[in-house]
């Protein structure tokens, strides 16, 4: 048996992207917030930006499916 594509498998594939990067970013933020007080400056920077990384690519994909609902006129 063949697969079929279907017009709404973009917007799965890209809607479980979303749903990984989206923990992704959680991770990053959790393990921000966990630096003990007193860290390095170069801890945290590197903490915040790991976690800035992390949400750019979620807020990419959440746009890109987004564009992907509007331009199936859902």
């Amino acid at each position: 048996m063949s697969k079929r594509a279907t017009r709404y498998d973009n917007i799965v594939e890209i809607a479980r992207r979303l749903q990984r990067l989206e923990r992704k970013s959680l991770e990053a933020c959790f393990a921000r917030g966990a630096l003990p007080p007193g860290s390095t400056r170069a801890r945290v920077t590197t903490a915040n930006a790991r976690w800035a990384s992390a949400a750019e690519l979620r807020d990419r994909a959440l746009e890109e499916l987004r564009a992907e609902i509007a331009r199936l006129g859902l």
